[in-house]
Protein backbone atom coordinates (compact mmCIF):
# COMPACT_ATOMS: atom_id res chain seq x y z
CA UNK A 1 0.00 0.00 0.00
CA UNK A 2 1.00 3.30 -0.60
CA UNK A 3 3.64 5.16 -3.65
CA UNK A 4 6.56 3.46 -4.24
CA UNK A 5 9.74 4.45 -1.95
CA UNK A 6 11.73 5.71 -4.55
CA UNK A 7 9.16 8.05 -6.27
CA UNK A 8 9.11 10.95 -4.39
CA UNK A 9 13.23 10.51 -4.24
CA UNK A 10 13.39 10.37 -7.61
CA UNK A 11 11.06 13.40 -8.11
CA UNK A 12 13.48 15.02 -5.90
CA UNK A 13 16.33 14.55 -8.04
CA UNK A 14 15.00 16.60 -10.88
CA UNK A 15 15.56 19.75 -8.93
CA UNK A 16 18.01 22.12 -9.53
CA UNK A 17 18.07 24.41 -6.54
CA UNK A 18 15.96 25.75 -3.95
CA UNK A 19 15.16 29.16 -2.25
CA UNK A 20 15.63 30.52 0.99
CA UNK A 21 11.86 30.14 2.52
CA UNK A 22 9.65 32.90 2.71
CA UNK A 23 6.40 33.55 3.69
CA UNK A 24 3.89 36.12 5.13
CA UNK A 25 3.03 36.88 8.82
CA UNK A 26 -0.31 37.12 10.16
CA UNK A 27 -1.97 39.91 13.03
CA UNK A 28 -1.00 38.35 16.40
CA UNK A 29 -4.37 37.12 18.21
CA UNK A 30 -4.61 37.57 22.28
CA UNK A 31 -1.12 36.52 23.37
CA UNK A 32 -2.22 33.69 26.13
CA UNK A 33 0.63 33.09 29.24
CA UNK A 34 1.55 30.22 31.26
CA UNK A 35 2.58 28.04 28.73
CA UNK A 36 6.93 27.26 29.56
CA UNK A 37 8.97 26.69 26.12
CA UNK A 38 11.87 24.39 26.87
CA UNK A 39 14.41 23.19 23.87
CA UNK A 40 15.26 20.29 26.32
CA UNK A 41 12.29 18.47 25.77
CA UNK A 42 12.18 18.73 21.90
CA UNK A 43 12.68 15.23 20.22
CA UNK A 44 14.08 17.54 17.28
CA UNK A 45 14.60 21.28 17.50
CA UNK A 46 12.12 23.84 15.35
CA UNK A 47 15.07 24.78 13.25
CA UNK A 48 16.44 20.86 12.60
CA UNK A 49 16.62 20.01 8.99
CA UNK A 50 16.50 21.72 5.44
CA UNK A 51 14.59 24.75 4.10
CA UNK A 52 11.42 23.85 2.31
CA UNK A 53 11.84 23.36 -1.23
CA UNK A 54 10.15 27.02 -2.02
CA UNK A 55 10.67 26.24 -6.24
CA UNK A 56 7.88 23.93 -5.87
CA UNK A 57 5.38 27.17 -4.95
CA UNK A 58 2.17 26.86 -7.45
CA UNK A 59 3.48 23.81 -9.12
CA UNK A 60 1.61 20.95 -9.97
CA UNK A 61 1.92 17.39 -10.27
CA UNK A 62 -1.12 15.36 -9.30
CA UNK A 63 -0.85 11.50 -8.55
CA UNK A 64 -1.85 9.04 -6.79
CA UNK A 65 -1.13 9.07 -3.23
CA UNK A 66 -1.59 5.02 -2.92
CA UNK A 67 -4.10 4.99 -0.60
CA UNK A 68 -7.69 4.36 -1.96
CA UNK A 69 -7.56 6.03 -4.77
CA UNK A 70 -7.26 9.77 -3.37
CA UNK A 71 -5.30 12.04 -6.05
CA UNK A 72 -2.73 14.60 -4.51
CA UNK A 73 -0.33 17.19 -5.53
CA UNK A 74 3.00 15.51 -5.30
CA UNK A 75 5.62 18.81 -5.03
CA UNK A 76 3.41 20.17 -1.80
CA UNK A 77 4.26 17.27 0.13
CA UNK A 78 8.02 16.90 -1.44
CA UNK A 79 8.91 20.32 -0.40
CA UNK A 80 9.08 19.77 3.12
CA UNK A 81 9.51 16.26 3.41
CA UNK A 82 13.24 17.05 5.10
CA UNK A 83 12.79 20.72 5.96
CA UNK A 84 13.14 21.50 9.18
CA UNK A 85 9.17 22.59 11.67
CA UNK A 86 9.99 26.25 10.87
CA UNK A 87 10.62 26.12 7.40
CA UNK A 88 7.53 24.16 6.58
CA UNK A 89 5.97 26.52 8.32
CA UNK A 90 7.08 29.16 6.02
CA UNK A 91 6.08 26.50 3.24
CA UNK A 92 2.41 26.31 4.35
CA UNK A 93 1.97 30.10 4.48
CA UNK A 94 3.40 30.67 0.81
CA UNK A 95 0.93 28.19 -0.25
CA UNK A 96 -1.98 29.97 1.02
CA UNK A 97 -2.91 28.41 4.37
CA UNK A 98 -3.44 30.28 7.34
CA UNK A 99 -1.11 28.96 9.96
CA UNK A 100 -2.43 29.10 13.98
CA UNK A 101 -1.17 27.64 17.01
CA UNK A 102 -4.02 26.73 19.88
CA UNK A 103 -2.74 26.64 23.69
CA UNK A 104 -2.18 23.80 25.30
CA UNK A 105 -2.40 23.49 29.61
CA UNK A 106 -1.28 26.67 30.98
CA UNK A 107 1.98 26.15 33.29
CA UNK A 108 2.96 23.22 30.85
CA UNK A 109 6.50 22.71 29.56
CA UNK A 110 6.56 22.07 25.67
CA UNK A 111 8.72 21.97 23.05
CA UNK A 112 8.33 25.49 21.23
CA UNK A 113 8.27 24.35 17.72
CA UNK A 114 5.29 26.54 16.75
CA UNK A 115 6.63 29.42 18.96
CA UNK A 116 6.97 31.72 15.73
CA UNK A 117 3.19 31.01 14.82
CA UNK A 118 0.40 33.24 16.49
CA UNK A 119 -2.63 31.95 18.65
CA UNK A 120 -5.59 31.21 16.94
CA UNK A 121 -8.13 34.55 16.53
CA UNK A 122 -11.13 33.63 18.85
CA UNK A 123 -13.37 32.98 15.94
CA UNK A 124 -11.17 30.00 14.96
CA UNK A 125 -10.25 29.12 18.46
CA UNK A 126 -13.88 29.08 19.35
CA UNK A 127 -14.13 26.07 15.79
CA UNK A 128 -11.03 24.16 17.91
CA UNK A 129 -13.19 23.94 21.42
CA UNK A 130 -15.94 22.52 19.43
CA UNK A 131 -14.03 19.77 17.05
CA UNK A 132 -12.09 19.71 20.46
CA UNK A 133 -15.06 18.52 22.44
CA UNK A 134 -14.95 20.96 24.41
CA UNK A 135 -11.73 20.50 25.98
CA UNK A 136 -9.52 24.26 25.63
CA UNK A 137 -6.28 22.82 26.82
CA UNK A 138 -4.84 21.60 24.14
CA UNK A 139 -5.29 17.85 24.81
CA UNK A 140 -7.54 15.74 22.73
CA UNK A 141 -7.08 17.53 19.39
CA UNK A 142 -3.58 17.90 17.55
CA UNK A 143 -4.59 19.64 14.09
CA UNK A 144 -7.15 20.66 12.59
CA UNK A 145 -8.08 22.07 8.56
CA UNK A 146 -10.74 23.80 7.29
CA UNK A 147 -11.88 26.33 4.62
CA UNK A 148 -13.34 28.89 6.82
CA UNK A 149 -15.98 30.28 4.56
CA UNK A 150 -17.57 26.19 4.12
CA UNK A 151 -17.96 25.73 7.73
CA UNK A 152 -21.64 25.58 8.29
CA UNK A 153 -21.71 28.30 11.00
CA UNK A 154 -18.96 30.71 9.61
CA UNK A 155 -19.38 34.42 9.91
CA UNK A 156 -18.13 35.68 6.72
CA UNK A 157 -17.82 39.57 6.64
CA UNK A 158 -19.08 41.57 4.11
CA UNK A 159 -16.81 41.29 1.23
CA UNK A 160 -15.23 38.51 2.36
CA UNK A 161 -14.26 35.06 0.38
CA UNK A 162 -17.07 32.83 -0.10
CA UNK A 163 -17.46 29.03 0.09
CA UNK A 164 -16.38 28.00 -3.55
CA UNK A 165 -16.99 24.98 -5.18
CA UNK A 166 -14.21 24.79 -7.46
CA UNK A 167 -12.03 26.57 -5.26
CA UNK A 168 -10.36 26.24 -1.41
CA UNK A 169 -11.39 30.10 -0.42
CA UNK A 170 -10.07 30.89 3.24
CA UNK A 171 -8.09 27.21 4.24
CA UNK A 172 -6.75 27.29 7.62
CA UNK A 173 -4.76 25.35 9.37
CA UNK A 174 -4.98 25.00 13.97
CA UNK A 175 -2.18 23.07 15.52
CA UNK A 176 -1.74 22.41 19.17
CA UNK A 177 1.46 24.49 20.09
CA UNK A 178 2.64 21.42 22.09
CA UNK A 179 2.81 18.74 19.34
CA UNK A 180 5.33 18.46 15.96
CA UNK A 181 5.69 18.54 12.39
CA UNK A 182 4.12 15.83 11.92
CA UNK A 183 0.94 17.15 12.74
CA UNK A 184 0.88 20.26 10.33
CA UNK A 185 2.29 17.97 7.56
CA UNK A 186 -0.70 16.00 8.27
CA UNK A 187 -3.18 18.98 8.20
CA UNK A 188 -1.43 19.88 5.09
CA UNK A 189 -2.01 17.46 3.52
CA UNK A 190 -6.05 18.13 4.05
CA UNK A 191 -5.46 20.77 1.87
CA UNK A 192 -3.63 19.04 -0.34
CA UNK A 193 -6.28 16.28 -1.26
CA UNK A 194 -9.22 19.23 -1.26
CA UNK A 195 -7.20 21.57 -3.46
CA UNK A 196 -6.64 18.92 -6.24
CA UNK A 197 -9.87 17.72 -5.91
CA UNK A 198 -11.59 21.62 -6.10
CA UNK A 199 -9.24 23.28 -8.26
CA UNK A 200 -6.61 20.46 -10.12
CA UNK A 201 -9.53 19.33 -13.24
CA UNK A 202 -7.07 16.12 -12.72
CA UNK A 203 -9.41 14.81 -9.91
CA UNK A 204 -13.33 14.02 -10.00
CA UNK A 205 -14.60 17.58 -7.90
CA UNK A 206 -17.42 16.86 -5.32
CA UNK A 207 -20.07 18.32 -7.92
CA UNK A 208 -19.54 15.51 -10.05
CA UNK A 209 -19.55 12.98 -7.82
CA UNK A 210 -22.94 14.39 -6.29
CA UNK A 211 -24.83 14.72 -9.52
CA UNK A 212 -23.46 10.93 -10.08
CA UNK A 213 -25.00 9.90 -6.89
CA UNK A 214 -28.13 11.47 -7.39
CA UNK A 215 -28.34 9.72 -10.96
CA UNK A 216 -27.29 6.30 -9.48
CA UNK A 217 -29.78 6.43 -6.48
CA UNK A 218 -32.64 7.74 -9.21
CA UNK A 219 -31.61 5.22 -12.26
CA UNK A 220 -31.63 2.23 -9.26
CA UNK A 221 -34.99 3.11 -7.89
CA UNK A 222 -36.43 3.13 -11.47
CA UNK A 223 -34.64 -0.18 -12.82
CA UNK A 224 -36.27 -2.10 -9.29
CA UNK A 225 -39.91 -0.75 -10.32
CA UNK A 226 -39.51 -1.48 -13.97
CA UNK A 227 -38.57 -5.34 -12.93
CA UNK A 228 -41.49 -5.43 -10.03
CA UNK A 229 -43.51 -4.34 -12.99
CA UNK A 230 -42.68 -6.48 -15.57
CA UNK A 231 -40.52 -8.88 -14.71
CA UNK A 232 -38.51 -9.09 -17.68
CA UNK A 233 -34.80 -10.49 -18.36
CA UNK A 234 -33.81 -6.83 -19.89
CA UNK A 235 -35.14 -5.06 -16.60
CA UNK A 236 -33.26 -7.08 -14.33
CA UNK A 237 -30.10 -6.77 -16.11
CA UNK A 238 -30.72 -2.96 -16.03
CA UNK A 239 -30.95 -3.07 -12.52
CA UNK A 240 -28.02 -5.31 -11.67
CA UNK A 241 -25.57 -2.69 -13.81
CA UNK A 242 -27.03 0.30 -11.97
CA UNK A 243 -26.43 -1.45 -8.83
CA UNK A 244 -22.88 -2.48 -9.84
CA UNK A 245 -22.10 1.40 -10.61
CA UNK A 246 -24.60 2.58 -7.62
CA UNK A 247 -22.08 0.40 -5.06
CA UNK A 248 -18.82 2.18 -6.82
CA UNK A 249 -19.90 5.53 -5.82
CA UNK A 250 -20.71 4.94 -2.66
CA UNK A 251 -17.47 3.28 -2.09
CA UNK A 252 -15.55 5.53 -3.83
CA UNK A 253 -18.16 8.59 -1.23
CA UNK A 254 -16.90 6.60 1.82
CA UNK A 255 -13.31 7.20 0.39
CA UNK A 256 -13.44 10.91 0.27
CA UNK A 257 -14.81 11.54 3.64
CA UNK A 258 -14.07 9.83 7.05
CA UNK A 259 -11.02 7.59 5.28
CA UNK A 260 -8.86 10.62 4.32
CA UNK A 261 -7.54 10.35 8.46
CA UNK A 262 -6.43 6.61 7.80
CA UNK A 263 -4.66 7.69 3.88
CA UNK A 264 -3.01 10.60 5.66
CA UNK A 265 -1.49 8.46 8.65
CA UNK A 266 -0.77 5.68 6.00
CA UNK A 267 0.80 7.95 3.79
CA UNK A 268 3.26 9.84 6.03
CA UNK A 269 3.73 6.23 7.63
CA UNK A 270 5.16 4.81 4.23
CA UNK A 271 6.99 8.34 3.67
CA UNK A 272 9.02 7.75 7.34
CA UNK A 273 9.75 4.09 7.39
CA UNK A 274 10.65 4.76 3.90
CA UNK A 275 13.56 7.49 5.15
CA UNK A 276 11.81 9.96 2.98
CA UNK A 277 9.95 12.11 5.72
CA UNK A 278 12.48 13.86 8.41
CA UNK A 279 12.35 15.45 11.59
CA UNK A 280 9.01 14.68 13.20
CA UNK A 281 8.32 12.00 15.95
CA UNK A 282 6.57 8.85 14.91
CA UNK A 283 4.43 6.68 17.72
CA UNK A 284 1.71 4.35 17.50
CA UNK A 285 -0.91 6.41 17.97
CA UNK A 286 -1.03 6.73 14.31
CA UNK A 287 -2.09 3.46 13.41
CA UNK A 288 -4.42 3.87 16.14
CA UNK A 289 -5.60 7.13 14.20
CA UNK A 290 -5.95 4.98 11.16
CA UNK A 291 -8.70 2.71 12.76
CA UNK A 292 -10.48 5.64 14.04
CA UNK A 293 -11.08 7.13 10.71
CA UNK A 294 -11.65 3.71 9.26
CA UNK A 295 -13.95 2.43 12.00
CA UNK A 296 -15.99 5.45 10.85
CA UNK A 297 -16.16 5.14 6.78
CA UNK A 298 -16.29 1.35 7.68
CA UNK A 299 -19.73 2.37 9.68
CA UNK A 300 -21.14 4.34 6.09
CA UNK A 301 -20.78 1.52 3.72
CA UNK A 302 -24.16 0.05 2.89
CA UNK A 303 -25.34 -3.71 3.36
CA UNK A 304 -26.40 -4.76 -0.35
CA UNK A 305 -27.26 -8.20 0.88
CA UNK A 306 -30.69 -7.76 1.18
CA UNK A 307 -30.41 -6.33 -2.60
CA UNK A 308 -28.43 -9.08 -3.94
CA UNK A 309 -30.57 -11.64 -2.21
CA UNK A 310 -33.77 -10.33 -4.07
CA UNK A 311 -31.96 -10.52 -7.42
CA UNK A 312 -30.29 -14.01 -6.66
CA UNK A 313 -33.90 -14.88 -5.84
CA UNK A 314 -35.04 -14.02 -9.10
CA UNK A 315 -32.85 -15.88 -11.04
CA UNK A 316 -32.87 -18.75 -9.35
CA UNK A 317 -37.36 -18.22 -9.88
CA UNK A 318 -36.79 -17.73 -13.64
CA UNK A 319 -33.47 -19.45 -14.86
CA UNK A 320 -31.51 -16.42 -15.75
CA UNK A 321 -28.26 -18.33 -14.15
CA UNK A 322 -25.87 -16.08 -16.67
CA UNK A 323 -26.44 -12.92 -13.99
CA UNK A 324 -25.11 -14.85 -11.52
CA UNK A 325 -21.41 -13.88 -11.87
CA UNK A 326 -22.54 -10.20 -11.96
CA UNK A 327 -24.04 -10.75 -8.59
CA UNK A 328 -21.06 -11.87 -7.21
CA UNK A 329 -19.18 -9.69 -8.46
CA UNK A 330 -21.22 -7.19 -6.36
CA UNK A 331 -21.55 -8.98 -2.92
CA UNK A 332 -17.96 -8.63 -3.65
CA UNK A 333 -17.00 -4.89 -3.85
CA UNK A 334 -17.63 -3.98 -0.28
CA UNK A 335 -15.67 -6.75 0.86
CA UNK A 336 -12.88 -6.43 -1.02
CA UNK A 337 -13.17 -2.26 0.39
CA UNK A 338 -12.60 -3.17 3.62
CA UNK A 339 -10.09 -5.54 3.52
CA UNK A 340 -8.03 -3.08 1.56
CA UNK A 341 -8.48 -0.77 4.99
CA UNK A 342 -7.43 -3.41 7.24
CA UNK A 343 -4.54 -4.03 4.95
CA UNK A 344 -3.56 -0.39 4.96
CA UNK A 345 -3.94 -0.55 8.82
CA UNK A 346 -2.18 -4.03 9.13
CA UNK A 347 0.67 -2.67 7.06
CA UNK A 348 1.31 0.55 8.55
CA UNK A 349 1.74 -1.42 11.85
CA UNK A 350 3.93 -3.80 10.45
CA UNK A 351 5.92 -1.36 9.38
CA UNK A 352 6.42 1.24 12.31
CA UNK A 353 7.31 -2.52 14.41
CA UNK A 354 9.94 -2.82 12.67
CA UNK A 355 11.58 0.12 13.30
CA UNK A 356 11.12 -0.50 17.06
CA UNK A 357 7.55 1.35 17.72
CA UNK A 358 5.00 -0.18 20.10
CA UNK A 359 1.55 0.17 18.61
CA UNK A 360 -1.18 0.99 21.62
CA UNK A 361 -3.85 -1.40 22.16
CA UNK A 362 -6.33 0.84 23.39
CA UNK A 363 -7.36 4.27 22.70
CA UNK A 364 -5.77 7.14 24.02
CA UNK A 365 -2.53 4.86 25.45
CA UNK A 366 -0.42 6.81 23.67
CA UNK A 367 -0.21 9.58 22.16
CA UNK A 368 2.05 11.89 19.29
CA UNK A 369 2.60 14.77 22.00
CA UNK A 370 5.83 16.76 22.66
CA UNK A 371 5.87 16.44 26.24
CA UNK A 372 5.25 13.41 28.60
CA UNK A 373 2.51 15.52 30.67
CA UNK A 374 -0.93 13.11 30.99
CA UNK A 375 -3.14 14.42 28.25
CA UNK A 376 -6.28 13.28 28.12
CA UNK A 377 -7.72 10.27 25.38
CA UNK A 378 -9.53 11.87 22.80
CA UNK A 379 -13.37 11.57 22.56
CA UNK A 380 -15.81 10.61 20.31
CA UNK A 381 -16.91 13.39 20.01
CA UNK A 382 -13.95 14.89 19.14
CA UNK A 383 -13.34 12.72 16.78
CA UNK A 384 -16.32 13.01 14.67
CA UNK A 385 -16.16 16.81 14.82
CA UNK A 386 -12.49 16.39 13.43
CA UNK A 387 -13.35 14.53 10.34
CA UNK A 388 -16.87 16.18 9.81
CA UNK A 389 -14.25 19.36 9.34
CA UNK A 390 -13.58 17.19 5.84
CA UNK A 391 -16.66 16.77 4.58
CA UNK A 392 -18.94 18.33 1.93
CA UNK A 393 -22.38 18.33 3.42
CA UNK A 394 -24.36 18.31 0.15
CA UNK A 395 -22.17 15.62 -0.92
CA UNK A 396 -22.74 13.49 2.35
CA UNK A 397 -26.34 13.97 2.12
CA UNK A 398 -26.44 12.80 -1.69
CA UNK A 399 -24.63 9.54 -0.15
CA UNK A 400 -27.00 9.18 2.37
CA UNK A 401 -29.76 9.25 0.26
CA UNK A 402 -28.31 6.61 -2.37
CA UNK A 403 -27.41 4.17 1.11
CA UNK A 404 -31.30 4.43 1.62
CA UNK A 405 -31.92 3.30 -1.86
CA UNK A 406 -29.83 0.28 -1.60
CA UNK A 407 -30.39 -0.46 2.09
CA UNK A 408 -34.59 -0.32 1.48
CA UNK A 409 -36.28 -3.04 1.96
CA UNK A 410 -36.77 -5.17 -1.02
CA UNK A 411 -39.40 -7.41 -1.24
CA UNK A 412 -41.43 -8.76 -4.65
Amino acid sequence: MGMPRTFIALFLGTLLSACTPGGGSEKPAEVRKGTIEDLNRCAHKPNEGSDALMTLVGKSQIVDSGFFGKKMNLPDLAAVLDASAESTIRYAKAIGLNVFKTPYKEGERICPTFASIDYAPERLQAIWTEASGGDTSGGTLLGLYFDYPCLPNAKVPAGGKRCSNSKVAEPVVLVTEATDKWTLVHEMMHHNFKKTTKESGEAKSDNTLLAELTKAADAVEKAKADYTALENRQDLETLILNLKLAISLALEAVSRGKLEETAIEGLLIDLWTSDQLHHVVTTGSSVWYMGVGADAAVQQIPDIKPYTDFIRAEIEEHFWNEYTPQVNEIDAMPVAFKANIQQAIKTAGEKLKERGIAIPQERGAERRMMTSATQAPPSQAAGEAHMKNHENPALENAKKRLVRVLTAPVKH
